[in-house]
């Protein structure tokens, strides 16, 4: 009889085992990504999908072109439901601003979540981790890094630009005050930032549960892309896709809406951006919203716009008699 229990008793002891280990091993997912398609996609040629990661660039002026990895897979989850968002990069750069100072700027590629705060569906504001925090931590170059905006320390709401250090706020705090604003793209970008001859690699994003491996081998035939590894390299020469043999899609609608805003304090400010003709625009703000910062909506929606089309925005606004100006770039091709 004892012989019995004892036996039975180790094959429920097994089976609980069993049952503890099985939820740990399903529960993650690696996913290996073969090609920039589906939930994935890239706003312009500069970022490509090679058999070690997602490359950025090179971008020769990081200040006036960029390029951005979208994903959209988790649209439709508000803020809070986030338990991990983890990125993995190494980057380069021919010149940094500020290197060897107190004030040393990076090029390095920024993580990005896009929100909608009035349910229409359209970007209303974004949370931005950093790497550099405003330019005051260095990131070494050529070594890859781990970044998770989970619980990080140093993000910041609605500054992409970081127009104010006061906008620097924790995950548990930006979670507390915006949870349940809706999520509508998950974003990795370099350049439109700072930095001459400035390149970048992806290896893995994690949303959640699921890490997405870039570096793998592309899928179906490789389109050969002109690229020099070193440093100063030319930009990337995207090659025409079989069929269409003379040129490359050219064109895009836009779903880019930008929520910009002043400075907190601001009497009053002066938005002007470049539309999609390439002609500046002057938008006038002189509203102010309730959390004290003064803010406007410039909307491209449903315009059709050339493929790596980039609006600049500049604000201008006055705070206590002083003069802040503060530039943006947007890609009008991404979402």
């Amino acid at each position: 009889m004892y012989t019995k229990l004892k036996k039975a008793r180790r094959l429920l002891v097994g089976c609980i085992a069993v049952l503890a280990v099985l939820p740990a091993a399903a529960s993650a997912a690696e996913v290996p990504v073969q090609s920039l398609s589906g939930d994935f996609s890239a706003t312009n040629s500069t970022v490509t999908k090679g058999p070690d990661g997602v490359h950025f660039g090179t971008y020769a002026d990081a200040g006036a072109l960029g390029g951005t990895l979208y994903y959209t897979g988790f649209n439709g989850h508000a803020l809070g439901e986030l338990t991990n968002l983890t990125y993995t990069f190494t980057h380069r750069a021919g010149f940094e601003p500020g290197a060897g100072t107190e004030r040393p700027y990076t090029s390095a590629p920024y993580l990005r979540v896009f929100l909608d705060v009035d349910d229409d569906g359209a970007v209303d504001t974004d949370v931005v981790l950093d790497p550099g925090n405003c330019a005051f931590d260095v990131v070494e170059q050529s070594v890859f890094h781990t970044l998770n905006m989970v619980g990080y320390e140093k993000l910041r709401y609605d500054d992409d630009g970081c127009n104010s250090l006061a906008s620097q706020a924790s995950w548990e705090d930006i979670v507390e005050a915006h949870g349940d604003e809706v999520i509508v793209g998950i974003l990795v970008s370099q350049g439109n930032s700072v930095g001459t001859d400035v390149s970048a690699l992806l290896t893995s994003l994690t949303v959640n549960d699921t890490t997405f491996r870039f570096d793998v081998p592309p899928v179906g035939p490789t389109q050969i892309i002109e690229r020099q590894t070193i440093i100063g390299g030319p930009m990337p020469s995207p090659v025409p896709p079989p069929g269409n043999p003379n040129k490359l899609p050219t064109q895009c609608t836009s779903k880019r809406s930008v929520t910009v805003s002043a400075a907190k304090g601001a009497s009053f400010a002066n938005v002007s951006y470049v539309n999609g003709k390439g002609k500046r625009v002057l938008k006038k703000m002189t509203f102010r919203s309730k959390t004290g910062r003064l803010k406007a909506k410039v909307s491209f929606v449903g315009r059709t716009v050339n493929k790596g089309a980039v609006t600049t925005v500049t604000i201008r606004s006055t705070v206590d008699g002083d003069t802040l100006v503060s530039k943006r770039a947007y890609a009008l091709c991404a979402s």
